[in-house]
């Protein structure tokens, strides 16, 4: 192999000598040497779901030719010479080793995604009163495509609000294009009380007159007047002896919340009688008087004597 060069790269098995020659033309050689070429080759990896590289869990990885092994994810030595990697987080690893000529070893790097399954939280639990909404949250820090009923959503945050009832998942991928998928969850609608107030009585009270305003049986119950809630009153009727805008508020088994319309109850203040006489508080057994009703031209009125009815008009 003719070279001016004092170095040679070869890549090829044989016995190599060196020969040189001095300025005055003189040759000497060098001790000769064998070179042995090995050839490689490269680790392969194996782990119990190869092909699949997209995992539910952790898994294992392997490779049983070589006694000394050396496992790296990304650039990062993983301090681990066993003969087998057990791998819970995504990422891309490969292996380090020397072969019995001591000959150094790189496997291919295989890129392994880790994505468990996940849950969803809700809030409130398994049912959805008419006109609410469910906060679902995915257990995991990633964007998430939502399903309803096997069709995807348009919401991609971490936490959808849903006001409709039906099957929900959430799905999860990563830039590997690898998927996970969440539990599901079935979420109930229900329709919302409506509770109507019956008046026992009338709806217009003299002072000191009372009537009863009950609704039907539901499992709470809640009496306003005039839109302030009427003390102690958390039963099914309320007993009631003065006027306003009443309205109950009730829960069902759902623990769904609606009011009744409201009901005016009209309290009548009853009008004072005038009266007049003429001017005199005594009477001769001859003598008679007159007393009128100064205010009684649009009322009905009655006379009494000692407590005692004298007169109706």
């Amino acid at each position: 192999l003719e070279t001016d060069q004092p170095q040679i790269e070869t890549s090829d098995s044989g016995l190599y000598q060196l020969k040189v020659k001095d300025s005055f033309g003189c040759t000497g050689l060098s001790e000769k040497h064998f070179l042995s070429i090995y050839t490689t080759e490269k680790p392969i990896l194996q782990w119990p779901e190869a092909p699949n590289t997209c995992l539910s869990g952790p898994t294992e990885l392997f490779c049983s030719a070589y006694t000394k092994k050396y496992w790296h994810n990304q650039q990062t030595c993983l301090d681990s010479s066993s003969e087998s990697l057990a791998v819970i987080n995504t990422g891309s690893y490969y292996l380090l080793t020397t072969d019995e000529h001591h000959c150094p070893l790189r496997s291919d790097p295989v890129h392994l995604s880790v994505l468990p399954p996940f849950s969803i939280h809700e809030s409130p639990q398994g049912h959805l009163c008419s006109g609410d909404s469910a906060r679902l949250t995915g257990e995991t820090t990633s964007r998430l495509s939502w399903y309803l009923n096997g069709q995807v959503l348009s919401e991609t945050a971490n936490t959808y609000y849903a006001k409709q009832a039906g099957t929900y998942f959430a799905e999860v991928e990563n830039e590997y294009h690898c998927k996970a998928q969440s539990t599901t969850f079935t979420l109930n609608l229900y329709s919302l009380p409506q509770p109507v107030i019956a008046i026992t009585g009338s709806d217009s009270l003299c002072v000191g007159e009372h009537n009863t305003l009950s609704t039907g049986y539901y499992n709470r119950y809640r009496w306003y007047r005039n839109g302030i809630p009427v003390s102690a009153a958390h039963d099914q009727s309320l007993d009631n002896g003065t006027g306003g805008l009443f309205k109950v508020a009730v829960q069902d088994d759902h623990q769904c919340l609606n009011f009744s319309p409201e009901v005016n109850i009209a309290l009548v203040i009853p009008t004072e009688a005038q009266t007049d006489k003429s001017g005199v508080n005594f009477l001769c057994d001859t003598d008679s008087l007159e007393i009128n009703c100064l205010n009684c031209a649009d009322l009905s009125f009655n006379w009494y004597r000692n407590d005692s009815l004298v007169s109706e008009s």
